[in-house]
């Protein structure tokens, strides 16, 4: 989005316009894409499109990069905090680059990775919400409980109960 000119938190939740926004023409852009005979053929066509829009990426969209693949991967950064610790990087400085580059909170895609590792568990059935309440460090269970309905919509108690049905 900041080689377009535009910030990556304004594109957040919003549909933009591919002949405004890349410069493309959407008739042509979907003729070339349907006419693709593979997946690889059609990402192919795709970045052959869009390659004048790419630039080499600044140390900061780097760090970026690397602490979603921690926040992704490393099940014990529960906190903003726990990451600036982690990349050895200020609070405020994370905040900022994730506002510019990714345009949601780091907060934010602490809680989603942190949920979909605990629907894995559960999806697993090999461990029970009391012991992921420790193993996530969530101070008491409305925490998680309200986490859950926050992203997901259902409580957790609710969410093995659907999933069991099917």
């Amino acid at each position: 989005a900041q080689s377009l000119g535009i910030s990556a938190s304004d594109c957040v939740d919003k549909e933009l316009d591919v002949e405004k926004t890349l410069l493309l023409d959407a008739q042509s852009t979907c003729a070339l894409l349907r006419a693709a005979q593979s997946d690889e053929e059609y990402l192919a066509t795709l970045q052959k499109l869009v390659s004048g829009l790419s630039h080499k990426p600044t140390k900061a969209l780097l760090l970026v990069r690397q602490m979603i693949e921690l926040i992704k991967n490393e099940h014990d950064i529960l906190k903003v905090e726990h990451l600036s610790a982690r990349v050895n990087t200020p609070v405020r400085t994370i905040q900022r680059s994730f506002r510019r580059y990714v345009g949601l909170s780091p907060k934010w895609l602490i809680r989603k990775y942190r949920l979909h590792y605990i629907l894995s568990k559960l999806d697993s059935g090999c461990i029970k919400i009391n012991d992921l309440l420790d193993e996530m460090a969530y101070s008491d269970q409305s925490h998680l409980i309200n986490d859950f309905k926050d992203m997901l919509g259902v409580t957790p108690s609710k969410y093995i109960q659907l999933s069991q049905k099917y």
